[in-house]
């Protein structure tokens, strides 16, 4: 039997689900939401095109996320959702990575808005879908503080991208971003 002590401040598994959604905050929104901007100019330049027809894989990127969302929150069971979120992540930083390849508007049109579609799986349902069901009381407040690794994220990322662009190039910033995202979602 705990003692009174011991059984007031007995640890939860919920406080490992709570640091674990903003290790994924962390890890991956700032590469698929946030760092998009800071490829405009450098691709636009290279394939020769304007940089308003480069961004229009970002709206495509946020429209799918949009539309895909209801679709990916039935096909996550609770049973298999981590193994949905780790195949998702694969894919999804395989298809950032494969960026660095393109050659067309067109190629970033369909990757972007794949990674929306199948984005919804993993940078918007996950955190309050584990929140919720870990946490009884002050959800709304718990799935605040793991949310705001997003923007942690994303002020850390947007400058390191841009800091890569510049010395290595918009090629191997998708690769290493790519690289970043997995090895920040495995760690």
């Amino acid at each position: 039997m705990l003692s009174r002590f011991a059984q007031k401040f007995r640890f939860h598994y919920a406080w490992i689900i709570l640091i674990s959604c903003c290790i994924l905050q962390l890890g991956m929104q700032g590469v698929f939401n946030y760092c998009s901007g800071a490829f405009y100019v450098s691709v636009s330049e290279s394939l020769e095109i304007g940089v308003g027809a480069f961004s229009v894989s970002t709206a495509l990127h946020g429209i799918a996320l949009g539309l895909f969302s209801p679709i990916g929150g039935r096909i996550y069971s609770k049973k298999h959702m981590g193994k949905q979120m780790a195949a998702v992540t694969a894919a999804m930083c395989f298809l950032f990575a494969s960026l660095s390849r393109a050659t067309a508007v067109w190629n970033w049109y369909l990757v972007m808005t794949i990674l929306g579609a199948i984005g919804s799986m993993i940078l918007i349902l996950p955190v309050p879908i584990l929140i919720n069901n870990w946490f009884d009381k002050n959800a709304g407040t718990v799935l605040a503080i793991a949310s705001s690794f997003s923007g942690i994220s994303g002020a850390i990322v947007v400058p390191l991208a841009a800091k890569i662009i510049a010395g290595e190039g918009w090629q191997k910033a998708y690769l290493i971003l790519g690289a970043a995202a997995a090895a920040g979602r495995w760690s």
